[in-house]
């Protein structure tokens, strides 16, 4: 990342920081979170970029390339900081900052059983002494730099792995289609990955939908997934992936033992094909 970049904490309206795509998708315990918050403050603000106009547009154009979205400079709300007017932007803890928005909103649990008629910021001014929020403000970031910081910290605060996977083939692949020989070894150390688990990643998203489903609604451990990517990898057809799925199913408590029964079913068939 460019040493240029400076991080400083401050506060923030809340409506003025602009939530755009997420590489998250999975926004587990908020309620929790806010009541915790509230309770004991907040140890890791959420990270915003600002931007200047010429900035923004570009970041935007980033954004709608990678994500497939149509967000337009327009429709984003611009906040004078530091005598100069930026565009701040979400780039990490959504969660954090939908914690937030239920304080200012609903308020916390306990505020909602001593008063049933909270007004909007009440609960929060009450914890905080404030109506601003804390913020960590990142300055200095290219549009590029600031997509790739946005894909770092949403990465490595435990998104679920087939996120995970989904965020880095899409940024990969336009990183791909801007310059075709921009490899897998670059990309893996710009998002602080090995190799091996960005080509995993690939893999992972290779594979048909009825077993990404299968992930994504808790049935198949992501583990399990990839071990049936190996045998997409030698042809199997569909029909034949369904079968192996099952035993995958059966499996869901013992990734090692499927693995086993997968390096037995490659090393048969290897010998078969020498035979």
């Amino acid at each position: 990342m460019n040493k240029k970049l400076k991080f400083q904490g401050d506060y923030l309206p809340l409506d003025v920081i602009n939530v755009l795509v997420q590489p998250r998708r999975t926004f587990d315990n908020i309620i929790e979170l806010a009541n915790n918050i509230a309770e004991n403050g907040i140890l890791n603000p959420p990270v915003v970029i600002a931007l200047n106009d010429y900035e923004c547009i570009t970041y935007l154009d980033n954004v709608n390339y990678v994500w497939k979205t149509e967000y337009k400079i327009q429709n984003l709300k611009k906040f004078k900081w530091n005598k100069k007017e930026y565009f701040f932007i979400l780039v990490a803890g959504e969660r954090r900052f939908r914690s937030y928005k239920i304080l200012f909103e609903k308020g916390c649990t306990t505020c909602q059983e001593e008063n049933h008629s909270l007004k909007y910021g009440e609960c929060y001014k009450k914890h905080f002494s404030r109506n601003e929020v804390e913020v960590r403000i990142c300055t200095g970031a290219s549009p590029t730099e600031a997509l790739y910081l946005q894909l770092s910290e949403n990465i490595h605060m435990r998104v679920p792995p087939e996120e995970e996977a989904h965020a880095y083939k899409t940024v990969f692949l336009a990183e791909k289609h801007r310059d075709n020989k921009f490899s897998l070894t670059s990309f893996a150390r710009k998002v602080g990955r090995s190799v091996d688990t960005i080509r995993k990643a690939l893999k992972y998203c290779d594979l048909p939908d009825f077993i990404q489903n299968e992930v994504e609604t808790g049935n198949l451990k992501y583990g399990l997934a990839l071990e049936l990517s190996r045998l997409k990898d030698i042809g199997l057809d569909e029909n034949d992936l369904k079968f192996w799925l099952i035993r995958a199913l059966l499996n869901k408590n013992n990734i090692a033992h499927f693995r086993e029964i997968i390096n037995n079913y490659l090393l048969e068939k290897n010998t078969d094909k020498q035979l």
